[in-house]
């Protein structure tokens, strides 16, 4: 069981965002509502309300002074002036506008910062450096412990085998050795089959309490809730990603759910793009070493010319279009290393390459081929 640290966090995003006397003049009218309404259920808020619990107080408590307000006869004995209930309604409208425009530039900047999070990510070429940084990058939108589970077989999922931990890698590799890479069977009643089936994510709250959620995920996280979403590339589902917060400090919500199901989108797209690569890559070294034994068939029975056969224009026709490339390069100075950038091949082919090049020219380095390429050697 993993220890119970104190939190990774001591702000939510709430005091984050808020400015301090923003965040003061929210306080300073549940506090008034609660000495005016003493007698009605107060929403409390501990040090670490976030926005949902926060709104949801301000709500219940305008609800109430307006019940007071006009009169209702339940609440009769329990009036209080009139002015001192209208002053705290108007204060309430105030306090919810401050928290709804807080909430809403939060969420832009969240949008923004994970369709930046996403450009990055579609830059990387390998699919197992994807995986590897893409828990640590959706940490960064805002969550304190994120993993992602790989789908390698229909119906399986092989959990957490990516963790991270914001600020504790420690906790993070103990999370891992006890549910890295054990596997889950998805059954039809399962979150995730309902997240496949609508290709969406979701926010699970009451996780100590729901059936569905496997004992040992409630053991070693503790949540209270979470966000998860499907990865999907290539048109089938290959993964997940699962998303929390200390709970000590703010719980995830339905703008997580979203936020999470969006990023997973874009990540399965940039997945979908890098095992393509992979596969392209894979097939050019193949054709590559097709080509280099036709090649080397198609070399053994030439001799290769002497200097002084060597006409203006006959080099040309000596070479293939590949070889006349790396002649080029070779020209400008350019190093095994940057022919094979520029070229898109290994350095193994570049090596491959030059041997038939000395071989047809009868060169016997980099220096005499360029010479004889340019026409430049004295016969």
């Amino acid at each position: 069981m993993v220890r119970d640290d104190p939190p990774l966090r001591t702000r939510s995003r709430m005091r984050t965002v808020l400015r301090e006397r923003d965040l003061a003049g929210i306080t300073e009218v549940l506090v008034a509502a609660e000495r005016l309404l003493s007698w009605a259920s107060i929403p409390q808020l501990d040090g670490g309300h976030d926005f949902v619990a926060t709104s949801t107080a301000l709500r219940m408590v305008e609800e109430t002074v307006r019940r007071a307000l006009t009169g209702e006869p339940a609440l009769g004995e329990h009036l209080v002036s009139a002015r001192d209930l209208a002053d705290l309604l108007l204060r309430l409208g105030r306090a919810e506008y401050v928290l709804r425009d807080a909430a809403e530039q939060h969420r832009s900047a969240t949008l923004r910062a994970a369709g930046e999070q996403l450009r990055a990510l579609g830059a990387i070429a390998s699919a197992a450096d994807l995986i590897a940084r893409v828990p640590r990058v959706l940490a960064a939108l805002g969550f304190d412990r994120t993993s992602y589970s790989g789908m390698h077989t229909a119906g399986q999922l092989t959990m957490s085998e990516v963790v991270h931990v914001e600020g504790d890698a420690g906790l993070a590799a103990e999370i891992h050795r006890l549910l890295g890479g054990q596997i889950h069977r998805v059954g039809p009643a399962d979150p995730e089959a309902d997240m496949i089936r609508r290709r969406t994510g979701m926010l699970i709250t009451g996780v100590a309490d729901d059936p569905r959620i496997p004992r040992q995920v409630i053991e070693v996280f503790h949540s209270r809730s979470f966000v998860a979403a499907p990865v999907f590339a290539g048109g089938a589902p290959v993964g997940f990603l699962h998303a929390d917060r200390d709970y000590h400090v703010e719980d995830v919500d339905e703008f997580d759910a979203e936020l999470i199901a969006l990023f997973g989108a874009g990540f399965g797209y940039a997945l979908e793009r890098a095992r393509m690569l992979g596969r392209f890559a894979r097939l050019r070294e193949d054709i590559g070493r097709h080509l280099t034994g036709i090649s080397l068939r198609l070399d053994q029975g030439f001799v290769p010319p002497s200097p002084q056969q060597l006409e203006p224009g006959a080099v040309r026709q000596l070479v293939s279009d590949r070889e006349r490339e790396i002649l080029e390069l070779l020209a400008r100075g350019q190093t095994n290393a940057e022919i094979a950038r520029v070229l898109h091949v290994s350095e193994g082919t570049v090596k491959t390459h030059l041997k038939h090049i000395f071989h047809k020219l009868g060169a016997a380095n980099r220096a005499q081929a360029v010479s004889r390429w340019l026409g430049q050697e004295p016969g």
